[in-house]
């Protein structure tokens, strides 16, 4: 319902709704010039997070994957749009997200997914999940900041949004044990959140549904 609302409510009032900590880590990161990662999982009211994002006056991107229903699937990308952030198909792209971090703009990713995209085997709550690993590989591609952010929900029905100083990546020369290293080290960020504020985890896909004996498939 508050995705249903977003497109009508301007700037002024989602500044209202969602209130920012850690603005000044999006600061610092563009100021670098290589745009910066928002990395999230599905937690909290993830596309009112971008709105809020937006609505502080950054331009954003967000990979999502495309929905099954083509009309719902419009609909969805006109009111993200409206709401003043962009989306990016998931199976075409990597060069639309190089070129928004080029731009020195911000690409949101939600990494708490067991997909068919190349991921990488880590813990998550004490089992193994099949996670991506792009944000990792495009940090490491561009130089981006990978930014964890995350939006939680307040007993007013108001929204915090913390986000997170940037996480410091391991580059050893080893692509693949980097991408190892580095995977596990955000999905240890989406798991603190998860165990701290568990019914605002919103996932309802089998999040552990690929095993390393099972091959990666499209859930």
């Amino acid at each position: 319902m508050e995705f249903i609302q977003l497109p009508h409510m301007p700037p002024r009032k989602i500044r209202q709704i969602v209130t920012f900590e850690g603005k000044a880590n999006i600061d610092r990161a563009l100021n670098r010039g290589n745009g910066a990662i928002i990395l999230t999982g599905h937690f909290g009211n993830w596309e009112l997070l971008a709105a809020g994002i937006a609505a502080n006056g950054y331009r954003l991107s967000s990979i999502a994957r495309q929905l099954r229903s083509k009309r719902l699937d419009t609909l969805v990308s006109a009111y993200r749009e409206k709401s003043g952030y962009a989306s990016i198909d998931r199976d075409n792209g990597i060069r639309p997200a190089l070129r928004c971090l080029k731009r020195n703009e911000l690409l949101g990713i939600v990494a708490d997914v067991d997909t068919r995209t190349d991921g990488v085997f880590v813990d998550f709550l004490g089992r193994p999940a099949y996670t991506p690993y792009s944000p990792v590989a495009i940090a490491l591609k561009t130089g981006a900041a990978i930014l964890p952010t995350f939006i939680i929900r307040q007993p007013d029905e108001s929204h915090r949004a913390i986000v997170e100083p940037p996480l410091a990546l391991k580059q050893s020369g080893d692509r693949e044990r980097d991408y190892i290293f580095n995977t596990q080290k955000f999905t240890n960020v989406i798991e603190s959140y998860v165990r701290r504020f568990p019914e605002q985890w919103i996932w309802m896909h089998e999040r552990w549904r690929t095993q390393p004996h099972i091959k990666p498939d499209d859930k």
